[in-house]
Formats: structure tokens, C-alpha cells, sequence
């Protein structure tokens, strides 16, 4: 505990009670409950990234495998039309954006959270 003395006059120093003034013992308590936080977002997460789940287009074109974490595991093209190396490429190319894409919304997100909060928690956000 923080203890302010304040003189008056030629007596000696009386204690003041200092507003909002945290113990060792309260920090210490306020940073292990953020440590069990971040613990408990890293075990959501890996749980998050071990579901995996498909999504298909309405009229079953275009099929799409992602994990609970929003990262696009695969990504399937039904054309009949389009040459079979123009339909990797293209599955590979909208897997790849579709990711880029949500990665920017996850370190936009982590930003605004670090503006609001002064704090950069990894794996919170």
C-alpha cells in the first residue's frame, strides 16, 4: 500500500489515505486473472481451429471448407466449363484473398480493441 504523509504546521507527518491506491497483493491478483484470460483465449482458439465445417453455394458451385477460426481451408469449383488448371488456380486464388481479407479484419479489430483499451493482449483479439 501506497502511504502519503502530510505535515502541518511544525507537527509530525499524520498519515493520509490515498484514493485508489492498489496493493501488491490487488495487482498481482488483476494480472494473474488477465494471464488466465489470455490462457483461456489460446485454448478457445486451438479449439476454434481444430472444427473444420463446409459451406456450399446454393446451387452447389462452389463449395467451402473453414475452420472455426474463419481461415478457409479449401475452397471447391464446379465448372464444367473452365479448364482444370484454370479451376486450381482460381479455387487457390479465392482461398488465398478470402484469407488475406479476414486476416486484415482480425488486425483492424486488434487495433480499434488497443486504441480503446491502451492494452495489446495478444490472442485476445
Amino acid at each position: 500500500m501506497i502511504r502519503l504523509f502530510r505535515r502541518e504546521n511544525n507537527r509530525q507527518a499524520s498519515p493520509v489515505k490515498s484514493r485508489g491506491a492498489h496493493t501488491g497483493e490487488e495487482m498481482f491478483d488483476k494480472l494473474k486473472s488477465i494471464m488466465e484470460m489470455q490462457k483461456k483465449a489460446r485454448e478457445i482458439k486451438e479449439s476454434l481451429d481444430k472444427t473444420v465445417f463446409d459451406t456450399e453455394s446454393q446451387d452447389g458451385s462452389v463449395r467451402l471448407c473453414m475452420n472455426g477460426s474463419q481461415q478457409v481451408e479449401a475452397v471447391t469449383v464446379r465448372c464444367e466449363t473452365l479448364p482444370a488448371e484454370e479451376k486450381v488456380r482460381l479455387e487457390k486464388a479465392l482461398k488465398d484473398v478470402y484469407n488475406r481479407a479476414i486476416k486484415h479484419s482480425h488486425d483492424l479489430a486488434a487495433q480499434k480493441m488497443k486504441e480503446i483499451t491502451g492494452l495489446n493482449i495478444p490472442g485476445l483479439m
